[in-house]
């Protein structure tokens, strides 16, 4: 929805948060209110109302004009068999957005400006889990077994995804360890996708790495860097949380490259060009087999030669 103003429910239920942090605004509400959801002087019917449309938008691309916009160079470079695949009469599912997002974990070259609006769509979501309907749908169940009734309670605190990476070694859902592994891994492309993280290590951000500029994981290889040298000033609430995320990405790694290999092998089979693949195979292998039955009769004569 590019224009804010016809969406009566959200132009009534927020009225003053438009009129006061917004300048009355009401055709471009929708993105002014999202930059403004931590304001503590948000009603909370508002504030709801605002994050069941963000939802909508992390469903379908198609509602986010802002994301697609940013986004215009890279989803036909890296997502087109996702987009054109795409139901006209249906929703994506997320599909899109969270192609970027492997993309970007992946660190393919993204645009700058896709990049950064990634960004803040997994701050938002590791915030609030609702907003990840990937995260949503493979992993209901492991939130309902894992994550008791004060994570939900608390969910708006980013306490349902940090379950879920603190029970990562024992969820079962292959789809649900992979998408976890994903966003485990994505802090080491931008700190700001761990929220928690980032503000647990705020004060050691701004001792130790102010000049440190964002993305490439820059300022969490300087964070690691000043860990190990042992500095005496550093937080202990960010050095725990650093040793806990340090871990986890030897965990999340091996996952994400077990999937790599996994996706490779499901586009040869899936390629229309899979036969000539396999041609290919087997004859480098039968080339391999013919050298070394050469090479060992050449071997076999040599030594036969050298005991006469």
């Amino acid at each position: 929805m590019d224009d804010s103003g016809v969406d009566f429910q959200l132009i009534q239920q927020c009225k003053e948060p438009i009129r006061r942090l917004c300048q009355n605004d009401a055709s471009s509400a929708l993105e002014c209110l999202k930059s403004h959801l931590d304001d503590t002087t948000l009603e909370l019917h508002c504030k709801e109302l605002i994050l069941e449309r963000m939802a909508e938008q992390n469903l379908d691309i198609r509602f986010n004009p802002a994301l697609k916009k940013a986004c215009t160079m890279d989803i036909p470079k890296f997502c087109l068999a996702v987009w054109q695949s795409a139901p006209k009469d249906r929703e994506l599912e997320g599909k899109v957005v969270d192609c970027l997002k492997q993309n970007f974990v992946s660190k393919k070259p993204l645009t700058q400006s896709c990049a950064d609006h990634l960004t803040v769509i997994m701050e938002q979501q590791a915030l609030h889990y609702q907003l990840d309907p990937v995260l949503v749908s493979v992993c209901d169940k492991e939130i309902e077994v894992h994550c008791g009734p004060e994570e939900l309670e608390n969910n708006r605190q980013g306490q349902v995804e940090e379950c879920l990476k603190r029970k990562f070694d024992t969820l079962t859902n292959v789809e649900c360890r992979r998408h976890i592994a994903l966003l485990i891994t994505a802090v080491q492309i931008d700190i700001q996708a761990d929220p928690l993280l980032h503000r647990a290590c705020a004060i050691d951000l701004v001792t130790f790495c102010k000049d440190v500029p964002p993305g490439e994981g820059r300022r969490l290889k300087c964070l690691l860097r000043f860990k190990e040298q042992g500095q005496a000033k550093f937080d202990p609430k960010c050095f725990d949380m650093l040793t806990t995320r340090t871990q986890l990405f030897a965990k999340a790694s091996q996952v994400m490259h077990l999937e790599s290999v996994n996706d490779l092998v499901e586009q040869l089979s899936n390629s229309p060009a899979k036969h000539v693949f396999l041609a290919v195979g087997l004859s480098f292998v039968g080339l391999i087999l013919l050298l070394g039955v050469f090479c060992g009769r050449i071997s076999k004569r040599h030594q036969v030669m050298k005991n006469r």
